[in-house]
């Protein structure tokens, strides 16, 4: 039996993708055959964790005898192909996926992944290539799929990634959706034909390379100077004096230092709430350690004067242990950084703004952090904050060098990616920043190990000097 490399449970526990220590990259789907210690096995086009846990669903769906359809409306006929449009049956499918998540099924965060790629993309897609009904659907639909959907990024109409281009990776997530809808609805419903699911040119996933795995690169230290104190002067003093997005860019700034300081995904920290932080007080700093707090408390915007450089050697160092959950799984896991003033001076703006524009705010332990006053249990779109994000980087663009190693402009996730990449160069254990950003070590190793070898030189280049040491060997036996 070969050695099994990783496993993650799938389909609320029913099943699992594991992958085995001979080839780690190569993923499979298993599940226990009822009544036995036997599995079924199903070797998975994915090659990445995250896309091999969607097509988890395909796999379930080709497993199933006729007697257990997946995802029926009803047990009622269904119509002739004829009769049902592509628009109809992706409204269906997704009242399906919206009934699992009442159930407590599946997680409110993959029905948004459905509905992004098949409502927003998928019926887009069909619209221009005059694909009105299910049995017009033929082995030939998705061959220009990533054409079209590069001139859709490329339009002031992009839904998903809007002004960032669509990645191969991407791509991949997205047309393994498609045929997730595909196999576990079309399927099992009749409305196409049965032939196209064992076509291997029906829905081909493109190849990912390691370059593409780089599509949100890390922020160098150069650049992330840059973009702080623009951000926290310009950008924001402009809507000071003209009270127009104050509080949105205010929100924005401190957003950022989170984000960069925690590793968290941009859809986690939105469901952030004043409970899911707690700060620890670990002890004092030395004077001798004055100068590295002065430089981390400037990274995080903290503006510092002559008459509190004697107090930053001695003051309490307390730390802000945040509770993250998985947009994708539920789950949570635990994040500690320097950023309890951060956190504390966010809420006291909070405070003040709603005070000086007549706006009743009440804080407590469930507020969202990131609530907008007078709108309370809301806070701002994810399409708003890339919004903000891309106004900032059209601004400075010009301004940043980017990653050594990647030409892609940073985006929204690039704060995680700095965060990941920060903590591998300082030499955290691997174990802990796997933990802290809620990836396995290899996913973690595949997506974000980028480090610039030239930023530990003195690691590569030191080496003992003088006499060669006297050493004696003997045999082991």
């Amino acid at each position: 039996m070969p050695k099994l490399h990783s496993k993650t449970k799938v389909l609320g526990g029913r099943a699992q993708v594991i992958s085995y220590e001979r080839d780690p990259s190569i993923y499979y789907y298993r599940e226990l055959v009822t009544g036995t210690t036997s599995y079924k096995t199903k070797r998975l086009e994915a090659t990445t964790l995250e896309a091999a846990q969607l097509e988890a669903v395909d796999a379930y769906a080709s497993l199933r005898v006729p007697s257990e359809p997946a995802l029926r409306v009803s047990s009622t006929p269904q119509p002739s192909q004829s009769a049902r449009t592509i628009k109809r049956v992706v409204r269906d499918y997704l009242t399906v996926l919206q009934k699992q998540v009442t159930a407590k099924q599946i997680q409110q965060g993959t029905y948004d992944v459905a509905e992004n790629v098949v409502y927003k993309l998928l019926l887009p897609f069909c619209d221009s290539h005059n694909i009105i009904k299910t049995n017009e659907i033929n082995i030939n639909t998705f061959n220009d799929y990533k054409v079209w959907r590069q001139k859709t990024a490329s339009g002031r109409h992009n839904i998903l990634k809007r002004g960032e281009g669509v990645t191969p990776l991407t791509l991949q997530k997205e047309m393994v959706q498609i045929k997730k809808f595909v196999n576990v609805y079309l399927l099992p419903n009749k409305l196409i034909k049965s032939d196209l699911a064992n076509d291997k040119n029906f829905i081909v996933y493109p190849k990912v390379r390691a370059e593409d795995l780089l599509a949100n690169p890390a922020i160098n230290q150069a650049d992330w100077e840059t973009i702080i104190n623009y951000v926290r002067k310009e950008w924001r003093g402009d809507a000071a004096k003209y009270r127009k997005g104050y509080w949105s860019r205010t929100m924005f700034w401190n957003w950022m230092l989170i984000s960069k300081n925690t590793g968290a995904r941009p859809e986690e920290l939105l469901k952030l709430r004043w409970k899911d932080i707690e700060y620890e007080d670990i002890g004092r700093f030395s004077k001798t350690a004055q100068k590295d707090r002065i430089q981390e408390m400037m990274s995080l915007g903290i503006p510092i004067d002559e008459d509190n450089l004697d107090e930053l050697g001695q003051v309490s160092n307390e730390i802000a242990h945040v509770v993250l959950r998985s947009a994708k799984t539920g789950q949570p896991r635990i994040s500690s950084c320097n950023c309890v003033y951060v956190f504390e001076r966010w809420l006291k703006f909070q405070k003040e703004y709603a005070k000086e524009n007549g706006i009743t705010f009440e804080v407590n332990p469930n507020s969202l952090v990131w609530e907008y006053p007078g709108n309370q249990g809301k806070t701002l779109s994810y399409s708003r904050y890339k919004q903000l994000w891309i106004e900032i980087r059209d601004v400075i663009g010009r301004k940043l060098k980017g990653h050594v190693f990647s030409d892609e402009p940073y985006t929204i996730y690039s704060f995680r990616s700095t965060f990941i990449e920060d903590s591998l160069l300082a030499g955290k254990d691997i174990f802990l920043v796997a933990k802290a950003a809620g990836h396995d070590v290899k996913t973690l190793m595949k997506h974000y190990e980028r480090i610039d070898p030239r930023k530990r030189s003195r690691e590569m280049t030191s080496f003992e000097m003088g006499a060669k040491p006297k050493t004696v060997k003997r045999s082991a036996v």
